[in-house]
């Protein structure tokens, strides 16, 4: 119905030129099918008062087809009643580099136009003209145009050609208003074919009847009349201008009527439904609508969808305007647009009825067929059928139909057929047509074979290229796609006629796509012995085609391919989300639209499609596939398929234009896929395949198949559906398998981002004395060589070249290569190390990073996620399971449970950020420093887990600030290196600049580099006990003290606040060496991490160092101790008072956030349990390992911590009383007579009594200092309990005086010994302290015999007795401790 207002012009090339070169030349100038009235106005030179009256300058357009040379060339019989069949215009491509003469191609060129007469605007287009081209005159040569020459491609003749194709049409314009301006009644033919018996048939009775009423000279004047005025309906309607063209269909009726002209008036009928559809399609807009709609996008052709993707249409090409939803949709809004068109439509069918014409009125219920489905769509199935039905019916039943009418009208009815989705029916009719082609005997030709042709192509697409430019733009579509799978008897007797037909026309393109399409889709039908000629068809055909038709765009033989997946790039390349403002970059994860946590729709939802692997552009894709020969053919040897490569189609990213060449339109590689060849023996069973390619863009890759090329044609291979395994041919139970049409394959799509960095990335770990030895069967330890886990590089992954029956893998992994490019390589994930070392050891490590790639990285976070320590566990045998193997590379580190501590890991930032940026062949080397603090036991091996995370990318911070920002990042590290359990270093250097160069997210990424430690046991604490050692107090300076001190001072020498004794709490530990190496051991402070605890263990005193002179005396073990293996030694250290007040207060407050809202517990433990909690945590057992004999073996060091239990059970209440002063503290204080003149007696000076490592009288070594008085033996000795209290209320202190023999385990005895005699009160004695303030109470002490004794109080309580604040309650026990008095007694 369309088709009446498309002008038809004919497109011919001169000379031989190769089609690829004429393909975008026919693509510039079919891209004009719709020129606007409006547009062309300024090219439009009005001569006269126009014919078109009504011609709708702002809403119109003008619509052209355009045909190729052969069918141009084909005559119309129909051209006299049409005047829109006529070729009206003549467009020749000369490229002139294949034309070197150009007059002599001009000449060819109206050589050729001669052959259309009826073409008024004539144009020949020369291409690429040479200068010498250029500067001839071209006179002679009125319709040559030059369009100039271009060196980046055809998009800059865009605009050229947009100019000179509305000139073209400007000039049909005025070449159809000229026509209109002179037409004549003498223009019309009375002899035409409408006119002969063989169109209308033999005359009837009527029309006798009628002649001889009326006179020939006025019935044939009538007639001329009546036919022109139909012709200038057909000149306007080309015009654009429907209503003009309604009023001459409308007059040409009136007048062809009453001179009988039945063929005319139905014609100008049938001109009238045409007028008022464009009419409507005018006003409404529906064909700007259309074309809005569909070049927004552009449309792939119709290809077919079982076999895969056809190849891609241009861009400027867009199909007819007359269809789509967009247009439908416009076109319903015009008012009785449908029952006008019905109306007319039948009036033209019962006219034209009275007259003949079956070609005609089966031409008048295709078109009213194919008006109703683009109205109704499938709601008019019904009556489309009935109608299409009736029309083959009366074509089959006409004894005048010729067999190719019947092949037309049968073909045409099938395509009807399936645009209303009526599949079976239309399958029927094609075949049938196949059927009528082989009959087809006279007329058996290369118009036969494409329109027998049909029956296997999909059904038409409404908006599609419109018919005739298919072959000019050589978009075939594919075989197979009209007949439903499952009907194998079917397209297996259409395509078998397509052979035959191409057989005999010596078409060798279609003969080789109907012999592939039954060997790839009907193996199952076909014997063996046919499938072996279909062979031979398709040798033949491959030995006459010609070098186009060899690149064939469809299906091809077998092998078949099923994709099975792309693999997704392994971890440490794959590209991921960083953001610059945050340490560690994170994926972007999309969150589902759906209220449920599972949503069962969202597979459906997808629509076949998987979601895209994201790959790096200049990087290697792997595809693993499935592929087998079902047929009997051997497709091996010297008939191998000697090429096979990956095969994608490409489409830009969003906002991204085509890729070209320095802004040109010249496209460039997009795609270098891997070339394999294969070998595939008859009957060959599905084998897996991986093939490989390089995308060497950023932008949208969709696996569409394999190109394959055998006997010298190259075909695409489309993934096969996936089926279940079926028995293989020669089996009856393969051919009676039917099933249904199965799903087609999901497409794959591939995103490709930029170019990325490619770091390796080795993680170096010195073997250290824990290498593990079990030759005897029990675990020994012994030393090892050097041994480090490496990244190592290997070849691209393996690619299938098919051999027996699969496919023989080729490639191979390669050495190392210092500084290669990472697109050449695979960088390999670097494997798991695996370390073995002593329990708190700390070690060191080297993360070196080389930069393999070809970009510099820019920015770079590095982390360490340091899993838990926790005991290795043993199986049943009792014995350890092996080591971790490297899939544990990328697996999450395990939660940290009960019974496991964490493990430290520092890393040095400062190392990696100066190196940035990191240029190609570059290196950075990182140290890392990891240091189990805790352990899970002692005496058992213990396994932790580290993750070292790098996440790069390429920056963009300019050289010149990379030079101050290396001098601020150096300074920053000097002062803030890192510490504590994890450590990442973040982009320092530039770090503003790039923030805000690149604000956002952006792509980078992470490598994981996994080690695993095994903790050997490497020391044992058994038990930890505490002592007392007194050390003096330095002096008061003389300007405090004077001459003489005062009482005052006295008294303060003797509390131990400025001079005299104080005594101090001594951690004694017993260690046991678990290993057969000798350690250096010592207990000292625990450092805040790894590297300070390092530096102590450096800078501590080996055994063999001399004490400096000006050194305090310490107590006896409280030096580094060296060790022998498996032996034990004990070793001490003093708690200084400010560690021991900050353990006491931490302990008091523990106590009351135990006890508050809970049951009441015991104090006493309450404290003894905070306090060594709080020892351990600032405490801890340090060892170390120097080989003295070798010179260049490494230091090795550790520190462990204390166990929390053994430092409770060794807190006693007398080693409590030692940490430090509590609410209230009592002691005793030796007086001597007062001097003359002073009002009390004055404290004794204490002095050294034992010495560490002195004997004792029970043979013991003395651990810690002893101070205290020395008397001779009955010489009385004036004593002075003095009581302090800190507490805020008044307290109520109950004691009793106590004197035993000394010994370092201190007795709860509550007698004296009979050697000491108290006089006094020394019993039940009750002092009364007021708040914040002290009290005394005196008495004497007389030894009889010589010895150390101790004095002490026993028992002694504090009871309040006023309350000052919340926190006392009268009645509540108070802490009290007791300092005691020892004495030589000589």
């Amino acid at each position: 119905m369309f088709s009446a207002s498309e002008l038809h012009v004919a497109v011919i090339p001169i000379g031989k030129v190769p089609q690829e070169v004429l393909l975008p030349y026919y693509t510039l100038i079919t891209r004009h099918r719709q020129v606007e009235l409006q547009v062309l106005r300024s090219f439009y030179k009005e001569q006269g008062k126009s014919p078109f009256r009504y011609l709708p300058w702002k809403t119109g357009s003008m619509h052209f087809r355009f045909l190729p040379a052969d069918m141009a060339m084909q005559p119309s019989l129909l051209k006299d009643l049409h005047f829109y069949r006529k070729i009206l215009g003549i467009i020749g491509i000369c490229h002139c580099p294949a034309n070197s003469n150009l007059p002599q191609a001009y000449a060819k060129f109206e050589a050729a136009c001669r052959q259309f007469p009826d073409a008024f605007v004539l144009r020949c287009f020369a291409f690429e003209p040479s200068d010498e081209q250029v500067g001839m005159s071209t006179a002679d040569m009125p319709n040559l145009m030059m369009f100039p020459p271009t060196l980046s491609g055809l998009h800059q003749l865009e605009s050229h050609a947009e100019v000179v194709m509305l000139d073209f049409a400007a000039g049909l314009l005025a070449e159809l208003e000229k026509w209109m301006s002179t037409a004549s009644t003498a223009m019309v033919s009375m002899a035409s074919y409408a006119d002969s018996e063989a169109f209308i048939g033999p005359t009837s009775v009527v029309e006798e009847v009628h002649k001889r009423l009326i006179s020939d000279e006025e019935q044939t004047k009538r007639r001329r009349y009546g036919r022109l005025r139909k012709a200038m309906g057909d000149v306007a309607l080309l015009a654009g201008s429907p209503v003009d063209a309604d009023e001459h269909y409308s007059t040409a009726v009136e007048m062809s009527r009453p001179a009988l002209d039945f063929v005319w008036a139905a014609a100008a009928l049938e001109g009238r439904a045409h007028s008022q559809v464009m009419e409507a399609c005018v006003s409404t807009g529906a064909v700007r609508r259309a074309i809005s709609d569909a070049g927004g996008t552009p449309r792939a052709p119709q290809g077919d969808s079982q076999d895969g993707a056809a190849p891609q249409q241009s861009k400027t090409s867009r199909g007819s305007p007359f269809g789509g939803a967009a247009f439908w949709t416009a076109l319903r809004t015009a008012l009785m647009l449908e029952r006008d068109v019905r109306a007319l439509y039948v009036d033209a069918k019962i006219t034209l009825r009275r007259k003949g014409g079956l070609t005609m009125q089966v031409e008048q219920d295709l078109k009213m067929a194919r008006f109703l489905v683009g109205w109704g769509g499938a709601g008019v199935r019904s009556e489309v059928s009935s109608i299409v039905s009736n029309m083959v019916e009366s074509v089959s039943s006409s004894p005048h139909a010729l067999t190719h009418d019947r092949l037309l009208t049968l073909t045409e009815a099938a395509q009807v057929l399936g645009s209303v989705g009526a599949s079976r029916k239309r399958a029927l009719h094609m075949w049938q047509a196949i059927d009528s082609a082989r009959d087809l005997k006279s007329w058996l030709d290369q118009s036969t074979l494409q329109t027998a042709r049909k029956a296997l192509e999909p059904a038409e697409d409404p908006q599609g290229v419109p018919e005739g430019e298919e072959e000019l733009l050589r978009r075939r579509k594919p075989l197979g796609g009209g007949v439903p799978r499952h009907w194998g008897f079917v397209r297996t007797a259409c395509i078998e006629g397509i052979l035959t037909l191409s057989t005999n026309t010596r078409s060798f393109a279609d003969m080789w796509d109907a012999a592939a399409r039954l060997l790839s889709d009907h193996y199952r039908e076909l014997p063996a012995e046919r499938q072996l000629d279909l062979c031979r068809y398709l040798e033949h055909a491959a030995t006459h085609m010609s070098a186009e038709d060899k690149a064939r765009l469809f299906l091809g033989p077998p092998p078949l391919l099923c994709l099975l997946q792309a693999a997704p790039p392994p971890a440490h390349l794959a590209p991921v989300t960083m953001t610059l403002h945050l340490p560690a970059s994170t994926l972007e994860t999309a969150k589902s639209s759906s209220p449920f946590i599972y949503n069962p729709f969202a597979d459906k939802d997808k629509g076949g499609v998987e979601e895209a692997v994201v790959w790096s552009a200049g990087e290697r894709i792997n595809v693993d596939l499935e592929i087998w020969n079902p047929t009997a053919i051997n497709f091996s040897g010297e008939r191998h398929i000697s090429r096979m490569v990956l095969e994608v189609a490409y489409s830009p990213a969003d906002g991204q234009a085509e890729p070209s060449l320095m802004g040109t339109d010249r496209k460039i590689a997009v795609w270098r896929p891997s070339v394999v060849s294969v070998n595939m023996p008859p009957q060959t069973g599905p084998s897996k395949v991986t093939l490989g390619g390089t995308p060497l863009v950023k932008g949208i890759y969709t696996l569409v198949g394999c190109k394959l090329s055998w006997a010298g044609v190259t075909w695409l291979q489309s993934w096969a559906p996936r089926k279940p395994r079926l028995p293989w041919l020669g089996q009856p139970s393969a051919r009676s398998l039917h099933s249904p049409d199965p799903l087609p394959p999901p497409t794959v799509r591939l995103k490709v981002v930029d170019p990325l960095p490619s770091l390796e990335v080795r993680l170096d770990t010195p073997s250290t004395s824990a290498t593990l030895s079990e030759a005897d069967g029990s675990p020994q330890l012994s030393l090892s060589s050097r041994s480090s886990g490496g990244a190592t590089k290997g070849g691209d992954a393996a690619a299938g070249s098919g051999s027996g029956s699969g496919s023989q893998q080729q490639g191979g992994s390669g050495t190392p290569a210092p500084y290669k490019s990472a697109s050449a390589e695979v960088l390999k994930p670097p494997p798991l190390a695996q370390v073995v070392a002593l329990k708190g050891q700390i070690l060191h490590w080297q993360l070196y990073c080389v930069n393999r790639g070809m970009l510099p990285v820019g920015l770079a976070v590095l982390t360490a996620e340091a899993g838990s320590v926790k005991e290795r566990k043993r199986d049943g045998a009792g014995t350890v399971p092996e080591t971790p193997s490297a899939s544990r590379a990328h697996a999450a580190l395990p939660p940290m449970g009960p019974g496991a501590y964490p493990l430290e890991c520092s890393v040095r930032d400062s190392a990696l950020t100066e190196a940035l940026p990191l240029q190609p062949r570059e290196r950075a080397v990182v140290p890392v420093i990891v240091h189990a603090a805790q352990v899970a036991s002692y005496i058992t091996e213990d396994e932790a887990n580290i993750d070292f995370k790098l996440e790069y990318m390429r920056g963009t911070t300019p050289a010149a600030q990379d030079s101050t920002a290396k001098g601020e990042s150096k300074s920053d590290s000097e002062n803030n290196d890192s510490s504590g359990p994890s450590t990442s270093s973040s982009p320092r250097k530039g770090e503003a600049q790039q923030q805000q160069q690149q604000p956002g997210s952006n792509l980078g990424r992470r490598i994981v580099v996994p080690a695993h430690l095994r903790l050997r046991p490497s020391l044992q604490v058994s038990n930890i006990a505490f002592c007392e050692h007194q050390e003096p107090i330095p002096a008061l300076p003389p300007e405090q003290v004077g001459d003489e001190p005062s009482p005052q001072q006295q008294s303060h020498l003797a509390a131990g606040t400025g001079g005299g004794v104080r005594r101090v709490c001594v951690l004694e530990a017993n260690v046991i060496n678990r290993t057969d190496l000798a350690m250096q051991v010592w207990v000292g402070e625990r450092q805040q991490n790894a590297e300070a605890a390092w530096e102590a263990i450096r800078r501590h005193p080996r055994p063999w160092d001399r004490a400096p002179p000006d050194a305090e005396e310490g107590p006896l073990d409280a030096r580094c101790k060296l060790v022998s293996g498996r032996q034990h030694t004990r070793v001490a250290l003093p708690v200084r008072t400010s560690l021991a007040e900050s353990v006491l207060s931490q302990a008091m407050l523990s106590r009351q956030q135990r006890s508050k809202g809970k049951a009441p517990v015991n104090r006493d433990d309450v404290i003894r349990q905070a306090c060594g909690e709080l020892l351990c945590r600032h405490l801890a057992l340090f060892w170390r390992r120097e080989d003295l004999h070798d010179p260049d073996s490494q230091m090795e060091g550790g520190c462990l911590p204390l166990s929390t239990h053994a430092v409770s059970l060794g807190l006693t209440p007398p080693a409590m009383s030692l940490l430090a002063p509590w609410e209230i503290q009592a002691s005793l204080v030796g007086c001597m007579q007062p001097p003359t003149g002073e009002s009390g007696p004055a404290a004794a000076v204490p002095r050294r009594l034992r010495g560490p490592g002195d004997t004792g009288d029970d043979g013991t070594q003395q651990l810690g200092a002893v101070w205290g008085l020395e008397v001779l033996i009955g010489q009385p000795l004036k004593l002075q309990l003095q009581v302090r209290s800190q507490a805020n209320v008044d307290a109520i202190v109950n004691f009793s005086l106590v004197g035993q023999t000394y010994s370092e385990v201190e007795s709860d005895a509550a007698s004296s010994d009979s050697n000491v005699a108290l006089t006094g009160a020394t019993a039940g004695v009750q002092l009364r302290v007021a708040a914040k303030s002290q009290a005394s109470h005196s008495c004497a002490v007389l030894f009889l015999d010589e010895g150390l004794y101790r004095l002490h109080t026993h028992p002694v309580t504090a009871t309040a007795v006023q309350q000052k604040s919340a926190l006392s309650v009268p009645g509540q026990s108070m802490d009290v401790c007791s300092n005691p008095l020892y004495i030589l007694v000589r």
